[in-house]
């Protein structure tokens, strides 16, 4: 970075070669047969340090308008299916809290359990409660079961209240060996908030 500006950088008059002396009281004086008197040096340093102040300020506005137009106006991301990203969505919230509510229902088969997290007119809803006397008849002793997700990622879905949910499910319990699965959770807003529908395997859907 230059550290030495021209008088023309700092925004001063052209001045010819000796036309500018400085005077006894370290102040800028006219040369002789100059009308008017030059501003004193304490004036002049205040000028340029708010000129300098003003000029960071337009490219502090600069750069902030750069970078808005250059995220706003970004069209959104795809994944290989070329299914638009939703980044930010709180669909992801909505998901995760219905792979608790599934968890706390492995424990004991308590529909009841599965709370507002499911959509209780969706598919998936329908199949654990045919699964509840099964599971409630073998109770999780102990250790209560986890139903872990890691990479999320928020995808349109064929409606216009519905999202899908890529996630890599671990699902586990101690004592138990870990089952692993890959998912798609097709959630759904009803009554003003994201509920689980159903669930696709990733896996069959792709062989």
């Amino acid at each position: 970075m230059r550290e030495v500006l021209s008088l023309r950088e700092l925004g001063g008059d052209d001045v010819e070669p000796g036309g500018v002396v400085a005077g006894e009281s370290g102040g800028v004086v006219a040369p002789d047969g100059a009308e008017g008197v030059a501003e004193p040096a304490e004036m002049s340093v205040a000028t340029r340090g708010w000129r300098a102040q003003a000029a960071a300020g337009v490219v502090i506005a600069l750069f902030l308008g750069v970078g808005y137009m250059l995220t706003a106006g970004r069209p959104p991301r795809v994944d290989r299916a070329g299914v638009a990203l939703v980044p930010g969505d709180p669909v992801e919230d909505a998901a995760r809290a219905a792979l608790d509510a599934w968890a706390r229902f492995a424990d004991a088969g308590d529909v009841d359990a599965l709370g507002a997290a499911f959509d209780r007119s969706g598919p998936q809803f329908a199949r654990l409660r045919a699964e509840a006397p099964a599971v409630a008849a073998r109770p999780a002793a102990g250790a209560r079961y986890v139903f872990a997700a890691a990479g999320m990622r928020v995808g349109a879905g064929g409606r216009e209240d519905e999202r899908v949910v890529a996630a890599d499910v671990v699902v586990s319990r101690v004592g138990e060996t870990d089952q692993r699965f890959a998912w798609e959770l097709v959630m759904r807003r009803s009554e003003g908030r994201w509920r689980l529908w159903t669930v696709r395997d990733r896996t069959a859907a792709g062989s």
